[in-house]
């Protein structure tokens, strides 16, 4: 549990630190990317 909250901050932190240097670009992108992991986890995770 508290493995998972450090690990949102985290993320949190990085989406934040994105967004301050490169913009709203930064979001779109970051978006992007959590809905391509997301589908790769739930497809290796259907298929085993």
């Amino acid at each position: 549990m508290v493995w998972n909250i450090l690990e949102a901050l985290a993320l949190l932190a990085i989406c934040a630190g994105g967004y301050l240097i490169f913009g709203p670009w930064a979001l779109i992108a970051w978006g992007v990317l959590v809905i391509v992991l997301s589908l790769v986890v739930n497809r290796k995770g259907g298929s085993a």
